[in-house]
């Protein structure tokens, strides 16, 4: 039987927004084949595609479902035993998102959606991995380094180990999978497109000629997701509370998902007021006892953007130092002191961004 005879019957089919899987629609449901690049006219065939779901809102049974998840937390809350609890709370994106993209599917990207209900969500997979490659990377306390694979049983364990486990034990903080939180107003999913700009040097092996800037770019449609998410948290209370100031700030200065270095990714979950960590590594939860403050780090952008500031543009950056959380201002402020003291910026002590600082770092001190 040939294809375009096992096509024809989609023809009729049209989508109801109120009840269709977008996931079902996106991968069974394509009712035209592209063509070659040559005879390609008009709109691709996945631009309509993509386009027809983007349109969108979260069907009608998944409202229903999100509303017995939130109450299945709460009722999970309250099993807990004495030590231990459950954090939730809605985490906004900032711009658009795109978790699954390289996971496999029809076209030629593909998207993290729910299986039953097609509405996008992030894996608590992903999460716990972004927040455990923030932790590993950007805070300073050595703790916080990711163990060796071979590790072993009388070694000492470490603040990562706790929270994110390691190949002796599990973590003590469960990740949940974030859920989309139904918008009756604006839709989960999006219509993005990636540019190709010299796809005949990316696609040949060896290429034929270098990118040159007369190539024909080739626009590549796929599917983002936007929103907010209702992420949760579970464990020992303290751990928890580390757990999610830790993954909130790696939502907000990392990305979730792929493409982050373009500014996808990027969302906002409002921290904790408390996070302390044990004054000693503990062996178990009920351990875990004598907080302490943290280790707190500069985010890597902002130390790689001060090495390269001059005398000229200190003023400039200011505004990069003042856009950091409120904890971070103190450690910023020592840093831009430091950097201009090695450039022997003239007249320092006569610069308002100078006294600014130096007024920052004596009330952090009170």
């Amino acid at each position: 039987m040939r294809l375009s005879s096992i096509r024809q019957p989609l023809e009729g089919i049209k989508p109801e927004s109120q009840s269709t899987n977008a996931g079902l629609w996106l991968d069974r449901l394509l009712a035209e084949q592209p063509k070659t690049k040559e005879t390609i006219t008009g709109k691709h065939p996945y631009t309509t595609h993509i386009e027809q779901v983007a349109q969108w809102g979260a069907p009608a049974s998944y409202k229903r479902f999100f509303r017995r998840w939130e109450q299945g937390l709460q009722a999970f809350k309250a099993q807990l035993p004495a030590g231990y609890t459950l954090l939730a709370g809605k985490a906004k994106a900032r711009g658009r998102i795109a978790v699954g993209l390289g996971a496999e599917g029809v076209l030629e990207n593909a998207i993290t959606l729910h299986r039953t209900y097609g509405v996008p969500y992030l894996p608590g997979s992903a999460l716990k991995g972004l927040a455990a490659a923030y932790a590993h990377q950007y805070l300073a306390d050595g703790t916080w380094r990711r163990p060796p694979t071979e590790i072993g049983a009388d070694a000492p364990i470490t603040a990562h180990e706790i929270v994110f486990g390691s190949t002796r034990s599990a973590g003590y903080v469960t990740f949940f999978d974030a859920l989309y939180v139904p918008d009756n107003n604006d839709p989960p999913l999006a219509s993005d497109v990636l540019t190709v700009h010299h796809p005949d040097y990316y696609q040949n092996d060896p290429p034929a000629a270098p990118p040159a800037d007369w190539d024909s770019p080739t626009p590549i449609s796929f599917v983002s997701a936007t929103g907010t998410y209702l992420v949760a948290l579970a464990g020992p209370e303290q751990w928890v509370t580390v757990a999610w100031n830790i993954l909130a700030r790696a939502l907000d200065e990392l990305g979730i998902g792929g493409k982050t270095s373009a500014g996808y990714g990027r969302m906002t979950l409002p921290p904790i007021a408390s996070s302390t960590l044990p004054a000693e590594q503990p062996a178990s939860p009920a351990a875990a006892a004598a907080p302490s403050q943290p280790a707190l780090a500069l985010p890597k952008q902002f130390e790689m953007a001060l090495k390269k500031t001059n005398a000229g543009s200190l003023p400039n950056f200011m505004s990069e130092w003042r856009q950091l959380p409120p904890e971070l201002r103190s450690l910023g402020a020592k840093a831009i002191i430091r950097h201009a003291r090695d450039i022997k910026v003239k007249n320092l002590e006569e610069k308002p961004w100078f006294k600014e600082l130096q007024q920052a770092l004596a009330e952090g001190e009170q």
